[in-house]
């Protein structure tokens, strides 16, 4: 009875403990990883902090602590197109005058393509010029007014560089009512300028037929193509040569400095340093030559 009765008790005992929390047990802990030094080799630490140092002299140096300025950008390379013919000559100097580059224009007889002073000039033909510098295969161009007057290329023209004068003049043969200054009812006009001339008659307010031609156009009245022609001239030679007198003056062609659009917007201070320059140059041999 006695051994009966321990027993239960240590049963009842044990029971008891099971539904009692232990609550001289804490939890454990989760363990923080122990975290390695960063090891930065010596050459590296070294850089870092030269640049480090470089960054902190840059971002604290002031405008006006005596800092050297950095020196103006230096103007970069431009394809230039040059006029084949009578302007060529007068191009390659003007360049020259303004220091820009130093050509000879004979060089273009073996040499489409030639570069000096860091730009590139390329020769065409004039009534190529405008599709060039529109296309943007050239940045700026030397073009006579005459082209200008019958292109529907879209480029800036920038300055009148004064040199390769020439007339646009409305002649008649000798002979003719026009020389007396009847202006009959429709006139049949050749010329080489259609644009140019519609803009002419329309502001004298005379009807005409005009008749395009690339020719000479001189011999248009002698073979009854047509009254009159409307055509360049800069002596007036040649319309004496044949017996043609002149009635009218329409316009006046001088060389000028075109440029392609995108490249006076994204390369502006280049464009506008050659054409500044070369407008000193233009005036100074105006007056030299008014002198």
């Amino acid at each position: 009875m006695g051994c009966w009765g321990a027993s239960r008790s240590a049963r009842a005992c044990a029971r008891v403990a099971r539904r009692r929390p232990c609550v001289h047990l804490r939890p454990r802990t989760r363990q923080r990883a122990r975290r390695r030094p960063l090891r930065v080799r010596r050459h590296q630490a070294g850089a870092l902090d030269d640049r480090r140092s470089r960054r902190g002299r840059r971002s604290w140096r002031s405008p006006g602590s005596g800092a050297p300025s950095p020196a103006p950008a230096a103007m970069s390379a431009l394809r230039v197109a040059l006029p084949g013919g009578i302007l060529l000559d007068g191009a390659c100097d003007l360049l020259a005058a303004a220091g820009i580059a130093r050509l000879d224009a004979r060089r273009f007889d073996s040499e489409l393509r030639v570069a000096d002073s860091g730009h590139a000039f390329v020769k065409v033909r004039p009534t190529d010029i405008p599709v060039y510098v529109e296309m943007g295969a050239c940045d700026c161009g030397i073009v006579g007014k005459d082209v200008l007057w019958e292109t529907r290329r879209e480029c800036y023209e920038l300055v009148d560089l004064r040199f390769g004068e020439c007339r646009l003049v409305l002649a008649a043969p000798r002979g003719s009512p026009l020389v007396d200054g009847k202006w009959t009812g429709t006139l049949r006009v050749a010329t080489k300028y259609p644009h140019a001339a519609a803009r002419f008659f329309d502001e004298v307010g005379t009807t005409v037929e005009l008749i395009r031609l690339h020719g000479s156009v001189e011999l248009a009245p002698a073979t009854r193509l047509a009254d009159a022609v409307l055509d360049i001239t800069a002596t007036g030679r040649t319309l004496a040569a044949n017996d043609l007198i002149e009635v009218a003056e329409a316009g006046v062609s001088t060389a000028r400095l075109i440029a392609n659009v995108a490249a006076l917007k994204t390369r502006s201070d280049d464009v506008n340093m050659v054409a500044a320059a070369l407008r000193r140059a233009a005036a100074t041999r105006a007056v030299q030559g008014a002198a």
